[in-house]
């Protein structure tokens, strides 16, 4: 079955709205979704950095404006 989506004529809350859609079909309930093993190990080694003093938390502004930064926008 091919489903095609007008994303060309969709507002950009139309888009985070199907996706929204997609995602919670996609994974009805949070079990269902489970973790890569990647992702324990990457907050374990954050965790420990922090620990260490090796990271710096900042506010979501300020990481916005870091990532924005990074991208060149």
């Amino acid at each position: 079955m091919d489903t095609l989506l007008p994303l060309h004529q969709m507002s950009r809350e139309e888009k985070f709205r199907a996706l929204d859609e997609l995602w919670n079909d996609l994974y009805p309930n949070e079990e269902a979704m489970g973790s890569p093993v990647w992702h324990l190990n990457a907050i374990q080694e954050t965790q420990q950095r922090y620990q260490a003093g090796l990271e710096v938390p900042m506010d979501l502004s300020e990481a916005e404006q870091e990532l924005r930064t990074r991208l060149g926008r």
